[in-house]
């Protein structure tokens, strides 16, 4: 919606109708919302005492937000922000999409494709030395990756996105969850190599269980493992990552590799 028309302002924020409920989190309420015919999305601040998190949302939405890796962002005004929404939802609903409407659609490359979508998120928000510092456990991770129709991603959750350009950083106090990284265990600062840690679990999640998955997972056993290396420096990028699942999908487009057959 935004490519024909500027952003929304704050009159016309407030003619907004919301509709529905879609979630509740401790920064945020985020609603399903009509304006002039179009379906959007409309999050409020939760709790005042959040409203410094809430903002660098936003903040993050205006000085990141690019139509191939974050979630369009339609105005706000205040303490209410606007986004496009994604009848699909999030990530999370991935095995039902497969087992329902997407179906069809439910092949080896499709999977390795949201592995690609999710890395190069992860390579523009590094590329601008920001960190995905909510993103601990694999629920929440999924949860702020929102499917477009074409079956590719866009972040959706930018307010925990701390910068790493002077210095690495702690993601919050007492750090748990099963996606934490050796230095986040430890209670060491935390820079992108944090995140990179986290690509496999996920990517193995995307990929799911099968004979042809299992052959592809196979494939990408040496370059994930090179990821949980105990020291940062020694995983590979983001960047790095992306060319790797770029080049097998090269090859899978130009036949050299079977979509069900790795």
């Amino acid at each position: 919606m935004h490519h024909c028309h500027p952003y929304l302002t704050c009159p016309e924020i407030e003619t907004i109708r919301i509709v529905g409920t879609i979630g509740a989190g401790v920064v945020k309420k985020v609603y399903k919302a009509e304006w002039r015919g179009h379906t959007v999305v409309v999050s409020t601040l939760s709790d005042p005492r959040l409203e410094r998190d809430f903002r660098h949302n936003i903040q993050m939405h205006l000085e990141l937000g690019d139509p191939n890796f974050t979630v369009d962002y339609l105005g706000s005004c205040g303490n209410t922000l606007v986004t496009e929404f994604l009848e699909l939802g999030s990530a999370e609903s991935l095995p039902a999409l497969w087992m329902g409407p997407l179906r069809e659609h439910d092949t080896v490359a499709q999977r390795l494709r949201l592995c690609t979508s999710y890395v190069a998120i992860l390579a523009h928000l590094h590329a601008h030395r920001r960190v995905m510092c909510d993103s601990n456990w694999l629920p929440k991770a999924l949860s702020q990756y929102l499917l477009r129709s074409d079956l590719s991603l866009r972040v959706n959750d930018l307010d925990a996105l701390p910068s790493v350009s002077q210095m690495k950083v702690r993601c919050g106090r007492g750090e748990r969850g099963d996606l934490l990284a050796p230095e986040q265990r430890a209670g060491k600062g935390c820079d992108t190599q944090c995140d990179v840690w986290k690509v496999p679990d996920i990517c193995l999640w995307f990929l799911g269980n099968g004979r042809d998955s299992d052959a592809l997972k196979f494939r990408l056993f040496a370059l994930h493992r090179s990821c949980k290396a105990t020291e940062p420096d020694q995983r590979p990028t983001a960047r790095t990552l992306l060319t790797h699942y770029v080049h097998i999908l090269r090859e899978m487009d130009t036949g050299l590799l079977d979509d069900n057959c790795i």
